[in-house]
């Protein structure tokens, strides 16, 4: 049942993509991250995302974008009077799903995101905290913009 649908895919895929018109391009942008679950005390982390896109036109108003992204994540935790910092470095891979109308994008889609490294820092000490996290993120975006 997989390869079937594995297959009915890709077939789908190269149907759509050979009417359509494809383009390349960069892509950056800022991250609001923050951890959820065991702890409590979190701050929000700006970081930054960047990487390769591929803009695949299905029609005038309708896009799909698969990325490939590097991505800086993580927060903050505060514990007594010192604040411990939380670099995560992620390799995401989202699929974009477009809506275009007068030069305006909404998009939407899922993500799946390689954990790379992960790092605590605290009182200019760091250390590799990647065994506390899982390797493998599954996430939704939800973006706008304008081309």
């Amino acid at each position: 049942m997989k390869k079937s649908l594995l297959l009915f895919v890709c077939a789908v895929a190269i149907a759509t993509t050979s009417q359509a018109q494809v383009r390349f391009g960069f892509k950056g942008g800022v991250n609001l991250s923050n951890l959820t679950g065991d702890v409590t005390g979190t701050k929000m982390k700006i970081g930054f995302n960047a990487g390769a896109i591929a803009k695949i036109s299905v029609t005038d108003a309708f896009s799909i974008q698969p990325e490939l992204l590097y991505s800086n994540q993580g927060t903050g935790v505060e514990e007594g009077d010192t604040e411990i910092k939380m670099h995560l470095n992620y390799i995401n891979v989202p699929i974009m799903f477009q809506y275009n109308v007068s030069g305006f994008i909404l998009e939407t889609g899922p993500q799946v995101g390689i954990l790379a490294s992960a790092k605590a820092k605290a009182d200019g000490e760091s250390a590799d905290i990647k065994e506390m996290f899982k390797g493998i993120d599954f996430s939704w975006g939800i973006g706008a913009g304008y081309q």
